[in-house]
């Protein structure tokens, strides 16, 4: 498959959501990008962000209370290590105030628990700031800037602009946190010289 493809066929088995397409052999996803309405022609552009298929375990239909089964679940949240760390070196170029920005494993869900763990990313402000975000989430919104000029045959990759809203609302949610954080620092500090209401005293 050439970096830019065009073609009226149908990509039904293929994963779609939101304009991109979800390759389930490579797990790359492909930005979907219209050209012309009236013949229907589309330029599908590989991204480079890798995600991992998962699986989900829900309760049966035919009962409920003890059968399970594993459905196949075309999630965008489960990153591939080497785009979760693309998403982390993301943040940090865009973000200088973070300490660090790691890469490490989520949580999962113990009533439906996934085939796998999603991968987030561990942010640590210079404010005192703590904060983890999906990277699955982030690289496929991010992934979705990409855009081909059948004109020129140039594909931009509008990755950089795309982090922008990112950052903004990663920046409000380390601040508040750095609030809180701050706040029980300082709450803790006051209580060093006064009486514990717990303190346990000796009975007659």
């Amino acid at each position: 498959m050439s970096q830019a493809l065009f073609t009226t066929a149908p990509m039904s088995h293929w994963v779609r959501d939101a304009m991109m397409w979800l390759d389930p052999i490579t797990g790359e996803a492909i930005a979907d990008n219209l050209l012309d309405t009236e013949k229907d022609m589309h330029a599908y552009i590989r991204t480079g962000f890798f995600f991992e298929r998962a699986w989900q375990q829900l309760p049966a239909g035919v009962n409920i209370d003890t059968g399970r089964q594993w459905i196949d679940i075309p999630d965008w949240a489960f990153a591939s290590p080497e785009t979760a760390e693309r998403v982390a070196q993301l943040l940090r170029d865009a973000m200088p105030e973070l300490n660090y920005a790691r890469v490490t494993e989520g949580g999962n869900n113990p009533r439906a628990p996934y085939s796998r763990l999603p991968l987030v990313v561990h942010l640590s402000s210079s404010s005192g700031g703590q904060l983890m975000c999906n990277a699955g989430l982030i690289a496929f919104y991010v992934a979705r800037h990409c855009s081909y000029d059948p004109t020129s045959g140039i594909i931009r990759r509008n990755y950089t602009t795309a982090l922008g809203p990112i950052v903004e609302a990663l920046r409000l949610e380390l601040a508040g946190s750095a609030a809180n954080n701050n706040q029980l620092v300082a709450s803790l500090a006051g209580l060093e010289g006064a009486p514990n209401k717990f303190q346990i005293v000796a009975s007659r």
